[in-house]
């Protein structure tokens, strides 16, 4: 008890600062006060003072520290980093800068040349970073929960290379590296993706698809080297030295080493240093003859990790493994339903996938919108799988037998096809879940104390009466979907999900970086109309992906000649492989998706043939009514455009500005005429000079309060029959 007690208390300092320590001192006093002052109260009350006051001096270094990093990344510098070979290229650890105070974080390399692990490169120039999307909210970055600062290329600076003398370390990285590369390459494509994230935690070779199929089954974990991974490291190494030695704890120990190696080849990721420390305790308590508890293990593991790195409570793969070794610690042992099966190893399986799903249940819904509903059924049947390929790998990086590199590819074959078949995604609100854990507790409460039975029940079914009173109140949402210079508005209702452009960049995989990820967490999972405004990339270049993971039911096009060129054949393309039917339409046409949720379109006239900036200026452009609420989408229509369809406008509530705030856009009439109380332009990194200062000059003179993408993150909006309310991922 006294370990959970700390636990908690060193989770909810991570949130705020020192000054916190005041209040939370308030509340163990509180506790004391209860009935906890003994001997054993005291001693919990001193231990949880030390951990509060370590996670605090800790958190406010590290805090500091972070201010110098992030600098790392906005300025030029010259950086020196210790280079290291892995799976995909090199990786290296800064061990000195020269403007800043920094000597730690990792950085990829990207080099034409091939480099020995252990090499010293010195780069003078901007680290680049990949494209953040910020289409939830994120307490802070999660490159710096994990120590990633970015990425370097012989492009991005000057890049010195200077070979050092490898250390031992670096010379076995290199030899398992070349050996895992040259298995990894007998194998089918198929395969190679998926062993590759099993064994070293690298997704870049697995398909979309795959991933998608892993993720709906619930056996996405496997491609990220975890907990799970490194017990089996430890559980396969400790049964094979019983062929050369029979006492146990030789065993224990030979398992412990093999897993330490194991770690420090995969890299000290959040989970694999969990599972490390907790294995490190349960070998020294089976030594030296101590009892061993998994509770308290975790609440120790939990403590000792975040003082290492306070930030790594916002990691999503540190909040899943805790939690779901925490249910396999409190459950495995309740699921007694199980028990009628015979085979003890396929009981435990399953026991313990439904104990992980109980306590991970909440983050599933928080971060993808759903659960994977067929979970224990898909793990029971890979489960086993995953040892042998293991052994399998490790077995031909040193004797690259045919037969076995043949049954590592049929192994991953099999994980695949288990995860096509039993990919089930069950989207659930995150109101529904809280509305069920609280049910469920007071429930609990009421079946253990009889005396409160009435009162729980009660509460219970006023909760759930809640619940179902506010899923019937109409409701439309209405999101501007963070994909960087680019355009994506989503509208819901109860009855449909409307997708007004999809935004594309050449350079970024938007449709499986932001589109998707967003789309799923907010609970869609088809689309029923998806409006392409106009044939640029950046407004219809995501909708292949996007086509192949979301079932689209209709795409809406100008009916207009200039709606041609490489996008446009795309979108068309992409309805004829899918089988989607493709609606033009034109300026006049109304569509009513329901009573409360009405489209009318402005703009274009089929024959409307601009002289410039064609394909801008046969944008469609929408008015339309959510309730009460009136809405303009412009798309990215500039002043030819704007002058046929303003003598057409009324007020509007909300204003989708058009190209981005581009000055050949959102003209004094445009504005005088919509007079719209928010303004919010979709926006990212570009060298457009987008948005214009002068077109944000003239909203703002006109009483109207200016939204960014870029700067507010996602834009939405929950329109009621009585009112809509506005947030937005960024303050």
């Amino acid at each position: 008890m006294p370990w959970f007690i700390a636990t908690a208390i060193a989770t909810i300092t991570i949130f705020y600062n020192s000054t916190t320590i005041t209040v939370l001192s308030i509340i163990m006093l509180t506790i004391l006060l209860l009935g906890y002052y003994n001997k054993k109260g005291l001693k919990c009350f001193m231990a949880l003072c030390f951990v509060v006051l370590l996670i605090a001096i800790r958190f406010n270094y590290v805090e500091h520290q972070k201010e110098e990093w992030l600098k790392v990344r906005e300025q030029p510098d010259t950086l020196t980093i210790q280079a290291v070979k892995t799976i995909d290229g090199y990786t290296g650890k800064i061990i000195d800068s020269k403007n800043h105070n920094i000597n730690r974080g990792s950085i990829n390399i990207y080099l034409d040349d091939e480099i020995k692990s252990g090499s010293i490169v010195k780069h003078t120039g901007k680290v680049n970073t990949s494209k953040q999307y910020n289409n939830f909210y994120v307490p802070y970055e999660y490159s710096y929960i994990n120590d990633y600062v970015g990425y370097i290329t012989q492009h991005t600076g000057s890049i010195e290379i200077k070979e050092a003398t490898p250390a031992l370390y670096h010379k076995i990285n290199d030899v398992m590296i070349s050996r895992a590369n040259k298995v990894l390459n007998k194998l089918s494509e198929e395969s190679r993706g998926l062993v590759q994230g099993i064994f070293f935690g690298s997704k870049t070779n697995i398909s979309n698809t795959d991933h998608t199929s892993l993720l709906d089954a619930g056996l996405v974990h496997i491609t990220a080297v975890s907990g799970f991974h490194v017990g089996i490291v430890f559980y396969m190494f400790f049964s094979l030295s019983a062929l050369f030695f029979k006492d146990k704890d030789k065993r224990y120990l030979v398992g412990l080493l093999f897993t330490i190696l194991f770690v420090i080849f995969v890299g000290f990721k959040a989970s694999t240093l969990r599972a490390l420390i907790m294995i490190t305790i349960f070998t020294l308590s089976k030594i030296l003859g101590y009892p061993y508890s998994l509770t308290r293990s975790i609440a120790l593991t939990f403590i000792v990790s975040i003082i290492i790195n306070p930030f790594l409570i916002y990691d999503m793969g540190f909040q899943f493994s805790y939690l779901g070794v925490l249910g396999i610690a409190l459950f495995h042992s309740k699921i007694t339903f199980l028990d009628w099966i015979p085979n003890e190893f396929l009981v435990n399986i399953l026991k313990a996938t439904i104990a992980v799903q109980i306590t991970t249940f909440p983050l599933n819904i928080y971060y993808n919108g759903g659960f994977p509903l067929l979970s224990p059924l898909a793990n029971l049947l890979t489960t086993p799988a995953m040892p042998l390929i293991f052994g399998a790998l490790l077995f031909s990086m040193a004797f690259p037998i045919s037969p076995v590199i043949t049954l590592i590819d049929l192994l991953a074959k099999w994980i695949l096809f288990v995860a096509n078949i039993y990919g089930r995604w069950q989207p659930i609100s995150v109101e529904f879940m809280l509305c069920v854990i609280f049910v469920a507790i007071l429930l609990h409460i009421g079946l253990r104390f009889k005396e409160y039975k009435k009162y729980c029940i009660t509460f219970a079914f006023g909760i759930s009466m809640t619940f179902l009173i506010y899923t019937c109140i109409p409701t439309i949402h209405l999101h501007f979907i963070d994909v960087g210079q680019g355009d994506c508005i989503l509208i819901t209702d109860n009855r449909n999900n409307i997708l007004v452009d999809t935004g594309g960049n050449i350079n970024y995989d938007v449709g499986n970086r932001a589109v998707i990820p967003t789309l799923k967490r907010l609970g869609v999972t088809q689309l029923d109309f998806v409006f392409i405004t106009h044939a640029h990339y950046d407004h219809g270049g995501a909708i292949a992906e996007l086509a192949k993971q979301i079932p689209i039911k209709n795409i809406v096009v100008p009916d207009n000649n200039f709606f041609k060129g490489g996008t446009a054949d795309l979108v068309f393309s992409t309805a004829k492989q899918h089988q989607i039917n493709v609606i033009s339409i034109e300026k006049g046409t109304k569509i009513t998706f329901s009573e409360e949720l009405k489209f009318n379109t402005l703009h274009p006239r089929t024959n409307f043939l601009p002289s410039e900036s064609q394909l801008n200026n046969i944008s469609l452009v929408f008015e339309g009514s959510l309730f009460d609420t009136q809405i303009l989408l412009t798309g990215d229509v500039e002043r030819q455009g704007e002058e046929v369809i303003a003598p057409l406008l009324g007020e509007a509530d909300i204003l989708k500005v058009a190209h981005h705030g581009s000055l050949t856009s959102t003209s004094k009439e445009i504005v005088k005429f919509t007079s719209p109380k928010y303004a919010i332009i979709t926006v990212g990194e570009n060298s457009f000079g987008h948005p214009s200062n002068d077109v944000i000059k003239r909203l703002e003179n006109n009483g109207s309060e200016v939204l960014r993408t870029d700067k507010h993150g996602r834009i939405f909006f929950t329109i009621r029959p009585w009112g809509y309310k506005l947030d937005t991922v960024l303050r």
